[in-house]
């Protein structure tokens, strides 16, 4: 090798090499800037050590293409050949800008973002993006190193013979979504006699395609979960019934309807979800212990029994599954019970029982609780001092559950009212003297499911048709939910008032508030007088609403009271438990906002009074994420809580936050409010939004605590006037000082962002020598920002920089804050701004980290 040398050979090389090195050493500056970040790093270095590794590495690479070509004397150029220009994809030039091929002496990658929201399930990961290597292999990430797939031989990419193609295909009709990565004429072990073309087509449903020298191989999805055919087909029906045969003879379907018909009392009902459209990918469907991979729209039915608590979910979560449940005795009972009240409108056993279900979010999965229905007996219209002892049974029906294994147990409050088995299903009950004249006090309860079931003897008087009684009643909730606030979503509280006589009769009904009339709002209003007229019963509703700021049990008294025409008068009264819900709150909040880093979890309070009511209600906790057109995404409910909550933060954003009081059938929604933000709003005349007092509020999460820092560092110049328009701004970071009259938001930008700790463009103008950083229309448009990512149009973080364009310029840029506005440096300072920077415009930054 020493004696080649010095051939003529060797001397057309020593030739060329002196060329080469005089060219690399003539690479204008602005051609530099397009290197990759092997580039940037060579930059970086003394400029002695460049002139010599420029000279190794076109030596380096003379040599190499001079013996690559020993027997193939094509032409070899030094720069990738252009992707084609008919493949519509932002990526397709990535490869050629950044030198990554060179004679096939590097084994380069870049980033795939996926567009257009497309995820690519693999394992237990939706991938938003893959690392595409130049050698015909797809990572999971440059930190994850986990092959996807990969064309099978090591593939090099040589200049001016080579190219690769990365390419998004929309779904259609007949195919799914995919990205296609394509190698062209691929050198296999940098063999020029030696050519691949292979393409890697990732698919929507999971599945892989590759195809080498137009051989194709489907790889199909491997499924993170066990399941048994798809969908509820004979393979699922076999694995999940011990009675297949029989069931598979008459179809799925139809067996679980006939397990659910008209007047069966088998303790069964029917659980109905239904997909409208085929999934994007195979999508398991679990209720209780069932499982079911979906793989096609329809409906998906499961036999379920009452009394028993059941899960149900999908996953990946499925936001467009509908979910009903079916019982034909259902559509019984309601005629049965107004039969029951028909009966004169005494003595009759309340019943108790039916669905508690809730359907399953992202975060949460759903459950469905139908509980058997629960009724005393007999009925009894008059009770006299012959009637006891007298026997009395649970009756509960609708059940699968041995009877036997069934607790009851008799209540009653009435000390003159005796029961000899107060935890049997049947019982004596016995009578020392007869009790009050307005009702007979006896009730059964029975616990399943962890839920408590109820039966009342409702409405027992004594007397006879010649001495008729009329008896006043007042049905409430232990509990009222009295608004103070209107909220989509929010229910009143609601009252009945009845009257029941033996007999026809005639008189007026009184219903009024004898205390709390100046303290909540009645409809119909009161006091009312409701005329009688030979009638045996009347039954009305009333929804009370509208609490003022406080109340304490007690504070509304209702009564109700009948005058016959003799004017004796039989009256019922009774004292309504408040619940008013005053506001929520998220602990430690100061004036300047809630902002946390990811996985943090936020702490939240939900006052309401009275704090130490005898009721339990239900708490429900919602979020709704902010967009960049500053609307926001559906509520999510996260799960049920007490007063107390620590809100979860998977997600970084910007989120609203939303807390329900549910008891029985009324509820009362209410928004975070940021009660002492209006000083922070008002900072440099910022005189705008909507984080005025009374309005709703929002917490930040970051993506990570470098963000965090960077909106922190932000907050500290505000209300500061040193970036204002007319004020001098010297030199600081290796910027050129700015005179007045000038705007400054690129530059507050760029002093707090070095401040962190992350690196910011330095440009410089040949004419004058100034350096500035990026300037707003740059931040926006993501031109010519090294080390940061440009996101465009998507939900708004704490801690990004928001860019928005104007042509011709300035544009504006700044910081984005806790709830999505931007800390930018404004006309007369550092100030909050959010009436175009919440306009859907608005692009966001984040740097690399």
């Amino acid at each position: 090798m020493l004696d080649g040398l010095f051939s003529e050979d060797a001397l057309l090389r020593v030739a060329f090499f002196c060329v080469a090195a005089l060219v690399a050493l003539s690479i204008p500056r602005c051609l530099l800037r397009r290197l990759n970040r092997t580039s940037e790093r060579f930059r970086k270095l003394n400029p002695f050590v460049k002139v010599f590794f420029g000279i190794f590495f076109f030596a380096f690479v003379v040599h190499g293409s001079f013996k690559q070509n020993s027997t193939n004397t094509q032409n070899v150029s030094l720069f990738a050949a252009r992707p084609s220009s008919t493949v519509q994809s932002a990526n397709l030039t990535e490869f050629a800008v950044r030198n990554w091929n060179i004679v096939g002496a590097w084994d380069d990658s870049f980033w795939c973002r996926f567009e257009n929201d497309f995820v690519f399930p693999i394992g237990t990961n939706h991938l938003k993006g893959v690392e595409v290597l130049a050698s015909g292999v797809l990572w999971k990430g440059s930190f994850n190193p986990d092959v996807i797939s990969s064309l099978g031989s090591p593939v090099e990419l040589a200049p001016g013979i080579s190219r690769f193609d990365c390419e998004y295909c929309a779904a259609s009709e007949t195919n799914e979504a995919k990205y296609v990565y394509s190698w062209y004429n691929g050198l296999v072990n940098r063999e020029t006699n030696s050519v691949i073309n292979g393409r890697i087509e990732l698919r929507r449903s999971g599945d892989i395609l590759v195809a080498t020298n137009g051989v194709e191989q489907l790889i199909p999805r491997q499924l993170p979960f066990e399941y048994n055919g798809f969908g509820q087909d004979s393979e699922w029906v076999a694995a999940n019934f011990t009675n297949a045969s029989e069931i598979l003879s008459v179809g799925y379907s139809q067996w679980v309807d006939d397990q659910v018909g008209v007047d069966l009392t088998n303790g069964l009902y029917k659980l109905t979800v239904t997909v409208p459209e085929k999934p994007f990918e195979t999508t398991q469907l679990t209720v209780g212990d069932y499982s079911v991979a979906v793989t096609n729209a329809g409906e998906y039915v499961f036999l379920l029994e009452k009394g028993v608590e059941y899960q149900f979910t999908t996953w990946p979560f499925m936001e467009t599954a509908v979910y009903s449940w079916t019982d034909d005795l259902e559509n019984n009972s309601y005629s049965e019970i107004e039969e029951l009240n028909a009966n004169d409108g005494a003595g009759v056993w309340t019943e108790d029982g039916g669905v508690e279900a809730c359907c399953p979010t992202k975060y949460s999965p759903g459950f469905i609780v139908w509980l058997p229905r629960l009724r005393g007996f007999p009925d009894i219209l008059h009770l006299k001092d012959g009637d006891f002892p007298k026997a009395f049974s649970a009756i509960f029906s609708d059940c699968r559950i041995d009877e036997s294994a069934i607790h009851c147990e008799w209540i009653t409050a009435d000390d003159r009212i005796s029961i000899a088995s107060p935890n049997s299903k049947e019982t004596l009950v016995y009578v020392d003297e007869m009790p009050r004249r307005e009702e007979f006090d006896l009730s059964v309860r029975v616990r399943i499911a962890n839920r408590m079931l109820y039966s009342t003897l409702s409405g027992a008087t004594y007397g006879t048709n010649e001495n008729p009684m009329v008896t006043c009643a007042i049905s409430a909730p232990s509990a009222l939910i009295l608004k103070s606030k209107q909220m989509a979503g929010s229910k009143p509280g609601s009252v009945v008032v009845s009257m029941i006589s033996d007999v026809e009769t005639n008189g007026i009904l009184r219903v009024s508030l004898c205390q709390g009339a100046d303290k909540v709002t009645v409809s119909p209003s009161l006091p009312k007088e409701i005329s009688i007229d030979d009638i045996k019963s009347y039954t009305c509703k009333f929804d009370i609403d509208g609490l003022s700021e406080s109340s304490l049990n007690g504070d509304v008294r209702l009564k109700c009271e009948f005058i016959d025409a003799s004017s004796s008068s039989i009256a019922a009264e009774t004292a309504l438990t408040v619940l008013n819900p005053l506001s929520l709150s998220i602990r430690g909040a100061t004036d300047t906002g809630v902002c946390v880093v990811k996985g943090t979890p936020v702490a939240a309070f939900f006052d309401v009074v009275p704090s130490d009511a005898v009721v339990s209600p239900k708490i429900e906790w919602y979020t709704a994420r902010r967009r960049n057109n500053g609307n926001y995404d559906d509520w999510q409910l996260l799960y049920n809580a007490g007063r107390d909550a620590s809100i979860p933060t998977p997600l970084a954003g910007v989120f609203a936050l939303k807390a329900r009081l549910v008891y029985g059938t009324q509820s009362n929604e209410t928004a975070y409010v940021h009660m002492d933000s209006e000083g922070y709003c008002d900072k440099i005349q910022e005189k705008i939004g909507p984080n005025k007092k009374g309005s709703m509020n929002h917490f930040g999460v970051a993506r990570s605590d470098r963000l965090l820092r960077l909106r922190n560092t932000a907050l500290e110049y505000l209300g500061k006037d040193q970036y204002g328009k007319d004020m001098f701004l010297g030199g600081k970071n290796g910027y050129t000082s700015i005179k007045e009259g000038s705007w400054k938001c690129n530059r507050f930008v760029a002093d707090v962002a070095i401040e962190v700790g992350f690196s910011v463009p330095h440009n410089k103008t040949w004419t004058y020598g100034n350096v500035y950083p990026p300037v707003a229309n740059d931040w926006a448009t993501g031109n010519n920002l090294p080390g940061w990512i440009h996101l465009g149009g998507t939900y708004p973080e704490p801690g990004f920089i928001a860019g928005r364009y104007k042509s011709p310029g300035p544009g504006h840029c700044g910081v984005v804050d806790y709830d999505g506005w931007t800390i930018s440096a404004r006309p007369y300072g550092v100030g909050r701004y959010a009436r175009q920077m919440l306009d859907g415009t608005v692009k966001y930054n984040r740097p690399e980290e």
